[in-house]
Formats: structure tokens, sequence, C-alpha cells
């Protein structure tokens, strides 16, 4: 592909959503709250921050600190004779901090310290708590803490929950408005209104937590995408919904419905979504960015499933907005990172872990430019540009380098909160600018990087459901199409071809209804067509179905430790035609794969921590000989084993740089180096020295036997690692070997090897 878009321009509607605006004295404050209550139409607000009817004398109209909820049919508020009782849930985690049932019966949980702050969730005028609540008792968000009543209103009948929230020792609107009843959205988001920038509810506005449990941080809104989602060499729109995480892209440029939808990640969790040619088939999929780790998640295909590449590169919650584009003209896009603050650009030339190939400090930082990227000028070679909204000028840079924009166009209207987009949108072979308006749906492409009015305008709306996408090769044509899972109903809905239609098949599968449960997919049987499997992480049970028809699991493998929030996917990991589970830990960086779907340990486990960058650490050696550590590796040389003061340095490596062919599992790598203190090298040595390494016992829950673990060491000449003779302390948790020089050097477990004789028959 020769030009797509390689930016998302709505990272910035992400920080927009999220709006965690600064909270009163107290502390900084979170998105962290969920509904106080289930989920129900006649959920309804009565009272604001300020009292909507006429305070007594001894009330101050704005002196309610709270907001009051009630549970009744549609009609008039008043006279409360309609009002219900209803359950009142946790709406934080927490502990019960206090009890209370003089004025009323109430309680209020204390958060756990977040980001240092600690918040105080109250509720009052309770019928009665549940059975077991009480101070001291740890609750979850979502569990029952008792019904809501009219103790201590005074007023019979006047049935409602008071919800307060403290942060420190200050009273705050969790809606982050401080006024009466009528600025406040519904709880079932009927009347269209939002909270504030700075409100504490997990989304905005706020929604009902599904299924209880710990809730995440959920931008509203959909963010665009653009990209040749076919291969025909036009760019085209697309839009990814931050709730659900479904796609929704579309192969021409017209106004009709998408013409491929599906799900891909978890939605609710803040990720940005990215789109390039990862694979250089010539085909732009998609991607996720998630900003807290500084994780890119990639897919090559427009489909539901895991991903293809997973990479973290560069710090994590810094607001850093991820990009995509060929950067050197291999036909293979890559990704890129933005620090919208000092306006530098940090841009990798491969998928991979490690630092940027290309370093860019272009434009000034601190406006809220938002950035883009494209093939400008037609030279097979994506480069950066900037969008400044306020004034709809963009400024591209014909190369990433620093300088002054190449091109500058002002296009469209600034101040509207419209946002860039660019591509090839004529199969030109250059990128081009487009804008977005997100209140009306409508896209303005450019296909010049002039000013002017729009070569093609298109209204878009992305049609949603409640149902999960998922993906794959339903019929063994060689060709993934989409599939819609319904969890609410354990119900699979697969489309042989990525058209609009009906289902092709449809079917229950699964017992997983309200349970969290992942669906998945793969050629589990090796026949060559896809078929559904679901993954429960509480358990970590895969559940894999070898038809797309409904009956039970053809197999069920127990694979990983539940409850670890770990990731499941699925891949042809060793090229036998067949694909197989795998987990990944996202607290560690350790993918753990199996090559067969049954239980067991892992066939291949490895880190991936692709922001990792080794530091040399260095110590001076005399010719009486020392010990020194670096990172677990020690060097102890007995006496005269240098004829002068030597520098011994010590570099960790993330992989060996030569191949390590023969190994089960790597463990770890590093160089080791001498130097005289006038900088001459020192390789070898008269005396043979002592190596120690020490090693991680958690590599046992991998499948790594640590008796069988080796050290070598790699021969330039002979280009090969020689295994030297190798203890093992397993007590201490440390290899030792004798050596004589330095070089590169492996800690690994060999390929075990296995005899078979043959069956002599006399």
């Amino acid at each position: 592909m020769l030009t797509r878009l390689r930016i998302i321009i709505t990272a910035i509607l992400i920080a927009m959503s999220l709006g965690v605006a600064a909270q009163p004295a107290a502390g900084a404050a979170v998105p962290l709250l969920t509904f106080p209550f289930p989920h129900h139409s006649d959920m309804k607000i009565v009272q604001g921050w300020c009292y909507d009817f006429q305070p007594t004398s001894n009330m101050k109209p704005c002196d309610h600190r709270g907001i009051d909820y009630i549970k009744m049919p549609s009609g008039a508020l008043y006279p409360y004779t309609s009002w219900q009782p209803f359950d009142v849930l946790a709406a934080i985690d927490g502990e019960i901090a206090v009890t209370w049932t003089n004025s009323g019966t109430g309680l209020r949980i204390k958060s756990d310290p977040i980001n240092g702050v600690t918040y105080y969730v109250g509720y009052n005028h309770l019928a009665y708590f549940e059975a077991g609540i009480q101070v001291g008792k740890r609750v979850t968000r979502g569990q029952k803490l008792g019904v809501a009543g009219d103790t201590g209103t005074g007023q019979p009948g006047l049935v409602h929950l008071h919800f307060e929230v403290k942060v420190g020792n200050s009273f705050v609107d969790p809606y982050g408005h401080y006024t009466t009843r009528g600025v406040y959205p519904d709880p079932n988001g009927t009347n269209g209104l939002l909270s504030n920038s700075n409100h504490l509810w997990t989304t905005n506005p706020p929604t009902y937590s599904v299924g209880g449990g710990a809730s995440t941080p959920i931008p509203s809104g959909v963010a665009q995408v653009a990209g040749d989602w076919n291969g025909d060499g036009i760019d085209t729109i697309g839009g990814y919904d931050y709730t659900t995480a479904k796609f929704f892209l579309r192969n021409t440029n017209t106004a009709r419905g998408a013409s491929v939808v599906f799900t891909y990640g978890d939605g609710g969790k803040g990720w940005l979504p990215l789109a390039g040619d990862w694979d250089g088939d010539g085909i732009d999929s998609i991607g996720l960015y998630d900003p807290a780790a500084s994780d890119f998640y990639l897919r090559n295909s427009n489909t539901a499933g895991v991903a293809d590449v997973r990479v973290n590169y560069g710090d994590g919650g810094k607001g850093w907005l991820p990009l995509a584009g060929d950067w050197n003209g291999d036909g293979v896009d890559s990704i890129g990172l933005y620090d919208p603050a000092t306006s530098d650009f940090y841009l990798r030339n491969s998928n991979t872990a490690g630092v940027a190939d290309i370093h860019v400090n272009y434009g000034d930082g601190g406006k809220g430019w938002l950035p883009l990227t494209g093939d400008w000028n037609g030279d097979r070679v994506d480069s950066i540009g900037l969008y400044d909204p306020a004034a709809s000028d963009f400024h591209l840079r014909n190369s990433n380098t620093a300088g002054v924009a190449d091109v500058r166009v002002n296009y469209g209207d600034g101040g509207k909160g419209w946002l860039p987009l660019a591509g090839d949108w004529d199969a030109t072979g250059d990128s081009t600018i487009a804008l977005y308006d997100p209140a009306a749906s409508a896209f303005y492409l450019r296909n010049s990087n002039t000013p002017g009015f729009a070569d093609v305008t298109i209204r878009y709306d992305h049609s949603e459901d409640s149902w999960s996408p998922l993906s794959g090769d339903w019929n063994g044509d060689k060709a993934a199409s989409v599939g819609l899972y319904d969890p609410g109903a354990d119900v699979m809905d697969l489309r042989d071809s990525n058209t609009t239609g009906p289902a092709d098949r449809t079917f229950s599968y699964g017992d997983s209804i309200g349970k969290g449960w992942r669906p998945l997919a793969g050629d589990w049987d090796g026949e060559g067509t896809d078929s559904i499997g679901l993954y429960d992480p509480v358990t970590s049970d895969f559940y894999l179905r070898n038809s797309n028809t409904a009956g039970v699991a053809d197999v069920h493998v127990n694979y990983g430790d539940g409850g670890k929030g770990w990731l499941p996917l699925a891949g042809d990991w060793n090229g036998d035609g067949t694909d197989t589970i795998g987990l990944y830990d996202p607290a560690t960086d350790h993918f753990y794969l199996r090559n067969t779907n049954t239980a067991g340990f892992a066939d291949t486990t490895f880190e991936f921590d692709p922001t990792y960058t080794p530091r040399a650490t260095s110590a001076p050696l005399s010719p009486a000989g020392t010990l020194f550590v670096g990172e677990g590796v020690s060097v102890e040389f007995p006496s005269n084993a240098v004829a002068t003061a030597t520098i011994v340095t010590h570099i960790p490596q993330q992989e060996t740089l030569h191949d390590g062919a023969g190994a089960r599992a790597s463990v770890a790598s590093f160089r080791l180096e001498g130097a005289t203190l006038d900088g001459q090298p020192v390789r070898q040595f008269a005396r043979s020295y002592t190596l120690r390494v020490d090693y991680d016992a958690g590599i046992v829950t991998a499948g790594v036997q640590p008796a069988k673990l080796a050290i070598a060491y790699w021969d330039e000449a002979k280009a090969a690692w020689i295994t030297v003779p190798t203890t093992v302390d397993g007590v201490a948790h440390q290899l030792s070997a004798e050596l004589d020089h330095f070089t590169e050097f492996w800690v690994f477990e060999p390929m075990r090897t296995q005899l078979y004789l043959p069956l002599i028959q006399k």
C-alpha cells in the first residue's frame, strides 16, 4: 500500500471524553464510580447539588452536598407516593468505614488510596442493611449494601437514596455540575446530557456497571479511522466505538452503512485505534494502543480475534499519541508515538520493541495541535504533519526531519472541534487531508493538499448493537469473514462473506451469560475451517468447538492460572496447520504458548518488554582479582588473572544477537567486555574465572527445568554457540561455569532429545 492514514485523530477525543479535571483542594480525582443501583428504566435524579424545591428556613439552596435518586414510573416527580424501594449497590471497591442509624440508616465506604487520594462514598435513608454489612467489611463495586428507604426523612413514603462523595475532607459533586437537577444526565441516558469534565464516573454520561466488579474509565463517542481496507488502492473511512470495541469500516467513500463490522479488543479501557499495513500485503488493518501501558495490539486482518503483533514501545501514562506509517519505504507500516507536550515524534521502522529509529522535534508543543502522517509527496515514504484545530491549518512535512512545513494548508473552519485525518482518497499515490465533524458525523475529503472545498462529503453514521463481533474463515474459502457473539444469550451469528445480509449460520454455544467469557476463533483441528471457542478468565478454561454448530465443547482445556487478568490468544505457533491456545500475562509481559490444545506447561514462553533499555554496568578489576556483580551476573577472578588494572563491563541484552537454534527456552543473554584504563580491549585471561548467573525461580511455572539450564558462549571463529560445563545450584538459584575469555553469553534450556529404539523381534 502506497499511502494510508497513519494516525487516528481521535486520540484527542479520548483525552477530552475522559476529561479528568482538577477537583477541590482535597486532591486530584480520577473517574472511578459506577451507579449505586441496578439498571432499571424507572431510575431518576430527584435532587442535584442544589435544591429544586423551595428550601426551608434552615436550608441553603446549594447546601445539599449530594445527589438524590428515586425509582418511579414516568410522570411527574411529585407527589412522592409513587416512589419505590430499590437495591443499593457499592459504587466503588473499599471498606465500610462507618454506619449509622440515627438521622436515617446509612454507611460510608472508604476506598483504598487511588493515586494518593482517598475517596469516601456515602449512602443515606436506607430501609435496612444487607446481611453482613458492618464496619470493617470489604465490599466490591456492584455488591448489594441494602435497600433504599425513607429513614431519617420524617416523611413516610419519601423513598430515595441520598448519595454523596468526599475527596479527602471535601464533599464533591460526582457529576461536576454543582447545581440543580435540570443539567444532570438521566441515569438511563435519555435526556442527552453529560457530566462536567471533572466528573468521577467511569463513563460520561454515567452508565450501569455490567455484572458488577471493578470498572475502568470508558471514553464516549466514536473515533475515526481510515485505510485501504480491501486492497483496491483507495483509502476509505471507518470508525471505532470506544465503549463496544467495534470497528465499522467502509470500502467506499460513500454515505452508506459499514461494509465490515467486527469487535476487536475490549471496550471501555481507553485504548486508541490506529490502522496500517502491518504485514505488507497491500491491505490496511486495524490496531489498538493502550496509553496506560504503551502497548500496541496490531491485527493483520480486519476481523475479530487476538493481536497478531503486540509491541510495548515507549512509556505509558504520559499522554502520548500513537502513529503509524511506512517511515522507510519498505512497504510495511510500523508504529510511532507523538508527545503533544514537546511536539516530539518517535518513529520505529519495525513493529518490534526498541528505541526510536527516527526522533523528530517538529512544531511547538503544548498548543493542542494534533498529529497526522501520510505520503504527502508520493515518494512512497510516510512523513509527519500537524493540524492546528483553532485555525484549521495543516502543517505537512515531506521528510521525517526537523524543519519548517513543506506544505501549509488552511482547510475548513477552525474552532469547531473538527478532527483531521489523511489518506489516498483517489488512488493517485499520495496522501491528502480531510476533516471529520463529530457533531454531524460528516467527513470532508480533499483530493489535494490545497485550500478549497471538499471533493467528497460523506455523512457516515455507525450502526450499533449490544453484540460482540468476531471473525474467522467459517467456510474454508481461505477468506476471513465476520460474525457476532451475543454474550447475553450465548448465540453466535456467523457470516460467510463480508457483505450485507443475514447470518449464514446461527447457533447457541456456551454457558457464559454474565460471566465475562471471551470469544475466540481458530482452526482447532487443522481441517482448514475456523470455528469458535470461549475462554473463562476466572478459571482459565478454554472451550473449543470443531464445528460452527450448537453443542458442547469438542476440546476443553484448563491451561494457566485463572483470576490473574491473563489474556487469551490463539495461533499456529509451530506451523503445523493447527491453531492452538496461548496466554499473555500483562503484569509481567510474558507469553505462554502451547503447541497443542491440551493441558500442560507452555511449549514456548518468553518475555516481551520492548520498552526495556539495557544498561551497561562497569567495575574495576585489580590484578589481585575481585568479585563484581551486575544484574544477577557476577565474575570472580583469581589472583594474577590480569596483568594490569582492567575495567569489566556487563551489558545485558533482551535477546541473543545470534541465532539460538536448539534451545527450548531462553533465560538470559548478555555480553562481558574488558578494557585497560587506557582503553585497550582485554578479551583473554591468563587464568580462568568463575561466571555466576542468577535465575528466577518463577521460570518453573513456565515449564522450564532449572536443572537442565546451561551457559554457552558465542565463538566468533566458528560462528556457533559453545556450551560449557555448567553447575546448577537449585537452592541459591544460581548457575556457574569456568571460562577464560569475554564475549557474548547465553543462558538457556537445551531442546529435550528423545531416543527411539526399534522393536527387534526374534
